[in-house]
């Protein structure tokens, strides 16, 4: 179906299917969406009327990204349409995410593996990399290290605040994007050099699991929190011993140097902290 509607519709010059299903890599299984690319003549001739959709049939649920409101800002009208993605749920529960995008932008919409499907002008081969995967594991300068591990030690200090002030929302909310996306960084990295930096860890690092060890893993595990004082804490604790001991491996791997102070610092602030917080318990 994909392919006739693209072959059927003299607007579109081009499809591509990317994502997983284009990564053979990637094992395949019942849940995979079908993430496609339409390369299209002209944007606004399909955004002006919907009706095109329906070739695909009726969906039960879809979403329509670049014409959203939420998150704020995200489409603010201001500036020209180069992309259009229409993400459709039928009710056999097949997903299709479809991408409408113009030539001459085509490689800035291509960051994951490719395959053509229909090229009606022999205009695509030159304009992308069919193998780019923007999921893989590549290595860590030194500035990039440094970064990494100076925002998880600052921002566990907000994570401490939130739970003097008994505000677990807050708390947990710092301890789940700041910190945890620091943590997930730096064991990427631990395992991209086990592996030589020729993995893909996917979307949200979905792979990850695979490339630890049961231990690592269980850690891991231990640092997801419940919304309780003491879970938070405890969680909290279980984040910063990961990722010291994370950060000195990876910095012998590579020859990096890390700060202990800031190490040292933030352990005495834990620790400094610990019989206010644990009132509330």
């Amino acid at each position: 179906m994909i392919t006739t509607i693209a072959k059927n519709d003299d607007r579109i010059i081009a499809g591509l299917l990317v994502g997983s299903r284009a990564d053979k890599s990637i094992p395949g299984d019942q849940y995979q969406d079908y993430d496609v690319i339409y390369v299209v003549n002209d944007i606004e001739e399909f955004t002006d009327d919907a009706q095109w959709i329906k070739a695909f049939g009726d969906p039960i649920l879809s979403q329509t990204p670049d014409v959203m409101v939420i998150p704020k800002g995200s489409n603010t009208g201001e500036e020209k349409t180069t992309r259009f993605a229409c993400l459709m749920l039928f009710a056999d529960y097949v997903r299709i995410d479809l991408t409408l995008v113009e030539l001459d932008y085509l490689g800035s919409c291509v960051d994951t593996s490719a395959e053509l499907i229909i090229d009606k002008k022999g205009v695509v081969k030159g304009a992308i990399d069919f193998k780019a995967s923007n999921f893989l594991v590549t290595q860590p300068t030194q500035g990039e290290f440094s970064d990494c591990c100076n925002e998880f030690w600052w921002v566990s200090t907000y994570v401490v605040k939130g739970l003097l002030r008994s505000e677990l929302l807050y708390a947990k909310r710092k301890l789940e994007r700041p910190l945890r996306d620091m943590l997930l960084l730096m064991l990427s990295w631990k395992v991209g050099y086990e592996f030589n930096y020729a993995i893909n860890l996917g979307s949200e690092y979905r792979f990850l699991k695979h490339y630890l060890n049961e231990l690592e893993w269980k850690s891991l595990c231990n640092t997801y929190p419940l919304l309780s004082q003491r879970s938070i804490w405890e969680s909290l604790n279980a984040m910063t011993d990961q990722f010291e001991r994370i950060e000195k491996e990876v910095a012998k791997q590579l020859g990096h140097n890390y700060a202990q102070a800031e190490i040292d610092a933030v352990n005495m602030y834990l620790e400094d902290n610990f019989e206010d917080i644990s009132k509330h318990f």
